[in-house]
């Protein structure tokens, strides 16, 4: 401990003093001037030192008095409250400050990792769309245009040599649908287009397991507001890896995905009738996943019994989602 605690720590001692004797004199007195009139109410005699009262008429002043105190004290006590709650923040209350400030960086710091995430995942897009791509589209063409002319040629070719050359094609073929499917999970073309709730219909559609998804809004809301790419990116893919996770453990045979926005922000609800059992301590995906929804400032709650269902419910503060309409 430094100094600034230690001396913190000795003027609160001398404060707790202050305060007790504050409140048990002061207390007492106040107390004895207000009920004053009590005593000769009864029928026995009010003594005050050498003074002795008999009749509540005069002891009334006394209960004035006690009532001017009592204001007296009221203002001691708020005076004493008010000295100690300034000289802690000048011995311990920088560090306070500090250690605030210091969160609220790490805070920003980490939406800044999300967006500057987002900006990357769009940079790897465009780049495998304008470049590996791009080549695989015209080696598939210009394969495709090799094998017709072969084919109509005067000389016809080898089986072997037609049979390479299928092979060739076809691999070429299923490198671009590869290459496409991979763009596509990095950011669906309908997530940018038209939202979450159009690309979770679209995730859900696409799903061997039937799924159904559920948009709710306030009532004075037509639809689903858009969010910011950041926030809409990961709730898809967290959506995403539920599906899959769902496909490849649970054994389900429904998928339910609810989206509610309401005054606490924005809610989305994932739900299987599968066997349950997911447990955080099983792998890293559910980690993973709270640790990206606590970098949108959401929280996480998990319920996956043995035997099933299992219920993913995440809610992202409106505070997140306030000024990031597009």
């Amino acid at each position: 401990m430094g100094w600034r605690e230690i001396g913190a720590t000795l003027l609160h001692l001398l404060y707790a003093a202050l305060g007790y004797a504050l409140f048990v004199f002061g207390g007492t007195a106040i107390i004895t001037l207000i009920t004053a009139p009590v005593l000769p109410l009864a029928g026995r005699k009010y003594v005050i030192g050498e003074w002795q009262i008999d009749q509540p008429a005069p002891a009334l002043l006394f209960t004035l008095l006690g009532a001017l105190l009592l204001l007296v004290f009221l203002y001691a006590a708020l005076l004493l409250a008010f000295s100690q709650a300034a000289t802690t923040r000048v011995l311990i209350g920088s560090k306070i400050e500090s250690l605030e400030r210091q969160v609220d960086m790490l805070a920003d710091k980490s939406v800044a990792l999300v967006e500057a995430f987002e900006d990357e995942r769009r940079r790897i897009e465009r780049d495998l769309h304008d470049g590996p791509q791009q080549h695989l589209a015209a080696a598939a063409l210009h394969l495709g245009i090799l094998r017709t002319r072969l084919t109509a040629s005067a000389r016809s070719p080898h089986a072997d040599e037609l049979g390479a050359l299928e092979a060739a094609h076809l691999e070429v073929e299923h490198a671009l649908d590869a290459m496409r499917a991979a763009i596509s999970g990095l950011r669906p073309r309908l997530l940018v287009e038209d939202g979450l709730a159009a690309a979770l219909t679209q995730l859900a559609a696409r799903s061997p397991i039937p799924a159904t998804v559920e948009a709710h809004t306030l009532p004075r809301l037509q639809a689903l507001p858009r969010l910011r790419a950041s926030v809409e990116a990961t709730l898809y893919s967290i959506a995403s890896e539920f599906f899959t996770n769902a496909l490849k453990h649970s054994g389900a045979t429904r998928i339910t995905v609810a989206l509610t926005v309401n005054v606490q922000g924005l809610r989305i609800t994932l739900s299987d009738d599968g066997r349950g059992g997911a447990n955080p301590d099983n792998g890293t995906g559910l980690v993973g996943i709270e640790h990206r929804v606590g970098i949108l400032g959401g929280t996480m709650l998990m319920s996956s019994p043995r035997g099933g269902p299992t219920v993913l419910t995440i809610q992202v503060p409106e505070s997140t989602l306030n000024g990031v309409a597009r």
